[in-house]
């Protein structure tokens, strides 16, 4: 596999050096070793239908939580990639003041962010053209209830 940004060829990722908080579950992982590149260090998955970003921050949902089903659905898992490990105090339509996480919308695939969008805009009844936009400009909030948060990589916090 090469690399997206300077065609390099990637580094395999040894499995028994992951850490996957779903370790039943085998997706060969790449990481870029290119001192030149932007992206060097940064580990992808390639599970046959493209290379995707690995969050370092992974919000699991409890599959009691009403947003479980939501979540099987929109990101095609009960576990959604975040920007920070640390939750911060929100003001929430129609909630009030919320802790939250942000869930990082740059490491989502193309179809996992467009089933956000329509996720969202019919929940809310918001035009899909506004929920896009506003993805990008004010971000998606995780509400921390019900959720754990898992940290992949934690030397690189320290």
């Amino acid at each position: 596999m090469n690399c997206n940004e300077c065609h390099s060829p990637m580094t395999q990722l040894d499995p028994r050096e992951i850490t996957d908080p779903q370790p039943s579950r085998f997706i060969p992982r790449w990481r870029c070793d290119e001192k030149e590149c932007s992206r060097q260090g940064e580990v992808v998955e390639d599970d046959g239908r493209g290379e995707t970003a690995v969050s370092d921050f992974t919000a699991h949902i409890n599959g009691d939580d009403e947003r479980a089903a939501a979540w099987q659905i929109v990101f095609d898992s009960a576990a959604v990639p975040l920007r920070s490990p640390i939750p911060h105090l929100a003001r929430l339509p129609g909630r009030g003041e919320e802790l939250v996480y942000l869930l990082d919308i740059e490491a989502l695939t193309a179809e996992q962010r467009g089933r956000l969008v329509t996720h969202i805009a019919n929940k809310f009844n918001i035009p899909a053209e506004e929920v896009d936009a506003d993805l990008d400009t004010h971000g998606c909030p995780i509400l921390a209830e019900h959720v754990t948060v898992s940290i992949a990589n934690p030397w690189r916090w320290l």
